[in-house]
Order: C-alpha cells, then structure tokens, then sequence
C-alpha cells in the first residue's frame, strides 16, 4: 500500500485547494463557503521519487449538526490509517478554540503530524508562523496553497517523516463506476453497503454528497472503482453555485466513467428526472446498470409494474436488467457487482473484424437497407471503430441516406449478437470500400 496523508483542519482553511495543488487535479470542490468538503477524498501525489496517498477531509467545527458530527466521524477514520498528517490552520484568522482543539485530538495520535499555516502570501513566514507554535505541534511552516509557496518545504518534512519503503508496483485499478441518481435515492448507503464500512457520510437530509467521491474496491478478485456522486436535482432547483459545481462533477463523473448506475427509489414513482438522468448517460455513451434501490420495501407483486414504468419511462430500458437491491439491507449486492462487471466487459468488448463482417452479411441477409430515391444501399465492410461505447464502423455506397431505423436495427442485432449487456453500441456509416483491402 501506497503511505497515506491527510490533510485536516477546521472548515475554510484550505484543504480542498492545497488538496487539488498536490495532487495536480482540480478533483475537490473549492468554494468560500466553509464546509464544502464532507467524504473523504483520495488521490496520488509525487514529490521527488516518492509518491503517497493523500486524503482531504471534511472541516472538523465547532458546532453541534448532524453533518458536522458525521464528518469527524469521517475523520477519526481517517487518522486512524494515515502515515502522516497535515495539519492545516489560516494565517490571516490565527489561531482559533477549534485549532486548540483539533492540537488536543492530534496529540494523542501516534503518527508524524505537520502543522501548515496556509494563507501566508504576502506576510512574512516568521510572523505568520509564530502564534502557532502555542499549538504544541512543532515547527509550522508558512505555506500558500493557492500560489504554491512553501509546499516543496512542507512536503520535504512530510516525505521525511514516512517509512522508507519501496512503493508497489501500480496494479490495474479497475474500471471507474459513477453512481447516479436523484438526492436521497441511497446512492452513498449502496457503496457503503458494497464496502462493508460507514466510508461515505449518509443521512436523510438530500444533498448531503456534494463532491464527486472515487472508492476503490476489490470484489472476488476484480478490482472497481464507485465514484458517489451529488444528487441531481432539477434546473430550476439548482440556484445556488456550490449546487451548479456539484453537478458539473457529476456530468464530469459520467464522462469519466466506464459504467454508470442509475440508482431509482423502487419506493417512489419513476420521475421525469430519472429519465433525463438516463438521456445524459445514453447521450456520453456509457454503459449502464439500473439499481431499484429499497427493493427490501417493494413487494415482488410489484416489480411487473416497475419494469412496465422503466420501460416506457427510460428509452433504453428494454436493453438493460433491472437489478433489486437494499443498500441498507446489503440485499442483492453480489448480483448488482457482477451485473457492473459484465456491463464493463460489455463496453470495452474486441469484435473481431470477420465476426462482425459475419454479422453484418447475416444482418443484411435478414433485412435489407431500403433503397433511397431508387438507388440500392450496399453495405460492403464493418470493422470496429472504438469502445466505450463499442463502435462499428460500415463502408458501403450510398451509406449516407441510410435510414435512422435501419441504423437501431443493426444496432439491436450487433448488441444480441455480442450479448452486450448494459452497453450501447453506436454504428457509423462511412462511403467508399473495405479502407483494409490491399491495393496492387
């Protein structure tokens, strides 16, 4: 295992920023507002030869909510599996009873902890240092993580203070599965449910996920990695600019991911918002596993009717399994992570050029294209074009008045022909001959 860092302080003193400085990504949200961050976020950051895990967490507070508590929860799991810690305080406010007694916690920890006054541009790293030392930590170190002064000497200390150890070999990290859904559907309960563990903070209030958060997982010996994403509410309910970044993570999650699983609320009705939801998936062309959420709630009378919604409510529906689970009862979990794996291999599936050109004769055979303004449409070769989605490319003449319906029927019979699961397959027409053909 990679060594592990975090990063901790109180809410607003920067940790998402010096997060995103060291790990040379713009992956956690930064806003002015204090308490943006609340699960915990992993990424890998270099400083010479080195490289080691670093985690932003939530901002511990002072006050006595539900998410705060819920967020140092967060946090004590955290320090229990860091190597190091970044103690992160703010120049310009000084030293707070928060800071004192974040020191407090900090002090009965076993591991190295580096005490970092970010904000010191412009100020004189002595001064913007010295009420720190009251602390009780050790020697702080003036940093800015916006302009990136004095990180390379704060991370001198932080590499200096792991184990030596040679760092393992990078091992396939799996394919990314974004976890899509309406606020409060049970998509952070369903990872945690996955993960055996309280790893991603969960309560009934919506919009409690505001990042977009990477969990890596191992199941039966396969590698994943779940991204929990912000519930997505509809336009006209997103006014607030944190929420508007919260769903630009998860569009961005979408187009980063291998799957997506949309997660419904079998309890609740399928919702216009659901289906624009799948539109988005369909449109980037992901893979797609759809998780009926609460099915411990629903009786099994009732499932004809929801599949009955799903299909007229969700346009691609017929192509793709509905899978039962309870995230909360852990029920159906192994079916729905091996439906996430086959709907993996699905979109990255290698079709052979004479298989699909098989294919496409027997395509062909069944049901010619119809002829446009009484002139034949030849489809002469198909080889594949790309995956994730998985792409058929098929030259041919007159290609380009090739009707829409004829381009799903194709479509449909590659998708049954290579047992696609969950994956859309995209078929695109190109004029002229086989580009493979060896030219005397």
């Amino acid at each position: 295992m990679l060594p592990v860092v975090s990063i901790v302080g109180r809410p607003n003193v920067g940790k998402s920023t010096l997060f995103n400085r060291l790990t040379a990504t713009r992956d956690a949200l930064v806003d002015d507002i204090a308490g943006v961050t609340r699960d915990r976020l992993y990424g890998v950051a270099h400083f010479g030869e080195r490289q080691f895990l670093v985690v932003d967490t939530g901002g511990i507070g002072e006050d006595d909510s539900l998410i705060t508590r819920l967020i140092a929860t967060q946090v004590d799991l955290v320090l229990e599996e860091s190597d190091a810690i970044i103690f992160l305080v703010d120049a310009v406010d000084g030293v707070t009873v928060v800071d004192e007694k974040i020191a407090d916690k900090l002090e009965k920890i076993s591991c190295p902890v580096i005490l970092a006054v970010n904000k010191s541009e412009g100020l004189n790293p002595d001064n913007a240092c010295a009420e720190f030392y009251s602390l009780g930590i050790g020697e702080p170190t003036a940093v800015s993580a916006q302009r990136g002064s004095g990180i390379s000497h704060m991370l001198e200390s932080v590499v200096g203070s792991l184990q030596k150890s040679e760092d393992p070999l990078w091992l396939d990290p799996g394919p990314k599965v974004a976890v899509i859904g309406k606020p409060n559907v049970g998509k952070s309960t369903l990872i945690n449910s996955i993960l055996s563990d309280e790893r991603l903070i969960v309560s009934s209030i919506p919009g409690t996920t505001r990042d977009s958060v990477t969990v890596p997982l191992e199941y039966r010996g396969k590698r994943f990695r779940f991204i929990d994403t912000a519930g997505v509410r509809r336009r006209s309910k997103v006014d607030k600019s944190l929420e508007k970044l919260s769903v630009v993570k998860t569009l961005q999650a979408i187009e980063a991911a291998h799957v997506a699983v949309l997660v419904i609320d079998g309890t609740d009705d399928i919702a216009d918002q659901d289906a624009a939801l799948a539109g988005l998936i369909r449109r980037a062309g992901r893979a797609v596993v759809i998780a009926v959420n609460k099915s411990d709630r629903i009786p099994l009378t009732h499932r004809p009717d929801i599949e009955r919604h799903l299909r007229r409510k969700l346009a691609f529906a017929p192509h793709h399994e509905a899978i039962y689970i309870s995230g909360l009862r852990t029920l159906g979990i192994g079916k729905f992570l091996r439906a996430v794996d086959k709907a993996y291999q699905s979109s990255m599936v290698e079709m052979r050029t004479p298989v699909l050109n098989r294919h496409l004769r027997d395509a062909v055979m069944r049901m010619a294209p119809p002829m446009s303004h009484k002139r034949p449409v030849k489809l002469k070769f198909a080889h594949q074009g790309g995956k994730n989605p998985p792409v058929v490319i098929i030259h041919g003449n007159n290609v380009d008045r090739v009707a829409d319906n004829y381009r799903r029927y194709l479509e449909k019979y590659f998708r049954e022909r290579f047992d696609l699961f969950g994956a859309d397959i995209r078929v695109i027409f190109k004029a002229g001959d086989n580009p493979f053909k060896r030219r005397k």
